[in-house]
């Protein structure tokens, strides 16, 4: 399908990539819409093309042969006049690990393979004219500091000057009024990438699960099996019975009924999320999904759950999804905790209450288990991004950095206790909401 892409900023664009279909693509699509555009098959190259002629902006592949992406960027960024180019990454490579270390070596954004054009053009053109609209700034810049220098101001020319000031005032504020904008976009890019890392995440904590919830699904099917079996046989001897197959059929029914409950809830769960989706939450309603999740693991593991929950507790508000997402976390660190524990029983116990006096209105969700505990050094870095306790191969080390974000965003923070060879207990205080106040 043909689209027209309105683009207000033409330039000159290098393409950066190893493979001859995905340059002749890019090159189609920017062509299209009136930008020049040069073209790299290696890092190698790209710089020595850059080093000819710059160009106003870079779409450049991670994974070449001999200089990868990440290299080819860093040394463009080491030269001074090659360091203002903005550089837009383009990669198949979707992991939130390579997209954090595409914008720390220098890049200002980053899109996945596939794409559709509007997307990159959209792009392109965002930062083609931030990058313009400062080389103007910066013109502008230096031609004031000119007209300073080279001016000898009478008392006529001083008000002249007075009035050149005031407008050019105006003209700066109103480019400071667009470069806001643009920050603001960048801030909603950078808000994206979160959203990414925290579903990541999220699926990462569902692949841990994933032999458990195998488990879930093949009873019933065995029991759909069997059943199904028995009305064949019994059709193939002409005994089948009306009211057997009533019962038989019934219990088919519940139990896909059974296994949709089970897959309902994890594409619920594993759905990304809007962060700004907020409504009033039952804290007791969020441990359900969790448990449910993974109530079959924990037995496999011979790990008993102990529930003391609150039927009177007060709604909070929030995003279920990601309170769930915290609830699961947490499980899933402590099931970890106490697969690598010796003690011959293991416990996690899951309580919620509510903390209220003059000063506090609260409810509050514990998770503790009786494992080893955590190390009195560790202790201050858990929420730390990237650290872990766990094996290597066992965690990302983002589920607590993510999880203490997100209580964060619903205004409460989460507590952690511990004594090594006891276990440990995590905290999470979430506030009332405000309309059940008093």
């Amino acid at each position: 399908m043909e689209q027209n892409y309105e683009s207000d900023i033409k330039g000159n664009i290098l393409v950066v990539d190893d493979q001859s279909a995905n340059l002749k693509f890019l090159t189609e699509i920017l062509k299209h819409e009136g930008y020049q555009v040069r073209i790299a098959l290696d890092g190698k190259t790209a710089l020595s093309s850059v080093d000819l002629a710059a160009p106003d902006l870079i779409l450049l592949d991670i994974l070449m042969p001999e200089i990868d992406g990440y290299e080819t960027c860093r040394r463009l960024k080491q030269k001074e006049s090659l360091k203002n180019i903005p550089i837009i990454f383009i990669s198949a490579l979707s992991d939130s690990f390579d997209k954090i270390k595409a914008f720390k070596t220098g890049g200002v954004d980053y899109v996945t393979k596939p794409f559709e054009p509007e997307e990159l053009l959209t792009r392109v053109n965002t930062h083609l004219s931030r990058k313009i609209m400062m080389e103007k700034l910066e013109q502008q810049n230096i031609e004031l500091e000119k007209e300073i220098n080279q001016k000898k101001i009478s008392e006529e020319e001083l008000k002249k000057y007075q009035n050149y000031l005031e407008k050019l005032v105006k003209d700066r504020t109103s480019d400071l009024i667009t470069s806001n904008e643009n920050l603001k976009a960048e801030i909603n890019e950078r808000k994206q990438i979160e959203s990414e890392l925290i579903q990541s995440e999220k699926l990462s904590a569902l692949g841990e699960l994933s032999a458990s919830l195998v488990h879930e699904l093949s009873q019933p099917l065995f029991s759909i099996q069997l059943l199904a079996q028995i009305l064949i046989k019994n059709i193939d001897s002409n005994q089948l019975e009306i009211e057997n197959l009533q019962i038989d059929l019934n219990e088919i029914v519940t139990q896909i009924k059974k296994m949709d409950e089970i897959m309902h809830h994890m594409k619920s769960f594993s759905h990304k999320s809007d962060n700004d989706l907020t409504e009033a939450v039952s804290i007791n309603k969020v441990i359900e999904g969790p448990l449910k999740v993974c109530q079959k693991q924990l037995a496999h593991q011979n790990i008993e759950v102990k529930l003391q929950l609150n039927p009177e507790l007060p709604q909070v508000k929030g995003n279920s999804n990601r309170l769930e997402q915290v609830l699961l976390n947490l499980i899933n660190n402590a099931r970890h905790a106490l697969d690598d524990c010796q003690k011959k029983d293991k416990t996690i116990e899951i309580k919620s209450y509510h903390n209220m006096n003059k000063d506090l209105n609260y409810v509050v969700l514990e998770v503790k288990d009786n494992a080893n505990g955590i190390p009195e050094n560790a202790k201050e870095k858990l929420f730390q991004s990237f650290f872990t306790t766990k094996a290597p191969g066992k965690g990302t080390g983002l589920g607590l950095s993510i999880s203490n974000k997100i209580i964060a965003d619903h205004e409460g923070k989460i507590e952690v206790e511990s004594e090594v060879g006891k276990g440990a207990l995590f905290r999470i205080i979430l506030p009332v909401i405000e309309s059940v106040i008093g």
